[in-house]
């Protein structure tokens, strides 16, 4: 090998060099841009949360309490619930025993009649089945058979 040839090799190598130095450093170059840029989104956003956050969280914080004393007000109230419910289910129990009575008061009187009214059909009837029997026995009339008691 001889000396150009060395020369040119290295000349060549020593342009590659250069060249993937210029572009790592256009690369860089872009990289830093990019970061730039998402840096400067980054604070934005991080701008956004100082001010936005601490309100929300405090309103989160103010929910969650009145959700706790909701909750509390919630059970007593179901509790209550519970008694009216109970309360309700015996005045029913009460009302349906009321009704039976008022049922049995005015059944009464009017089951009496209607056993005096069978009394009173049943010794009628005896009454003038044995006057029959007791004219047809006078007459000596047979022609109408017993219609028994």
């Amino acid at each position: 090998m001889s000396i150009e040839l060395l020369w040119l090799v290295i000349a060549i190598a020593a342009a590659v060099v250069a060249a993937s130095v210029v572009a790592i450093a256009v690369a860089v170059w872009r990289l830093a841009t990019d970061a730039r840029v998402t840096t400067t989104r980054a604070d934005r956003v991080l701008a956004v949360l100082d001010t936005e956050l601490p309100p929300t969280l405090a309103a989160l914080r103010t929910s969650a309490a009145e959700l706790d004393a909701l909750a509390g007000e919630t059970a007593a109230r179901l509790v209550l619930v519970e008694r009216l419910a109970e309360e309700g289910q015996r005045t029913m129990a009460a009302v349906r025993e009321l009704s039976n009575s008022v049922n049995e008061i005015l059944r009464g009187p009017a089951d009496t009649v209607n056993g005096v009214r069978r009394s009173a059909k049943m010794v009628g009837t005896g009454i003038a089945v044995g006057a029959d029997r007791l004219r047809r026995a006078i007459t000596g009339d047979e022609s109408h058979p017993d219609p028994g008691p």
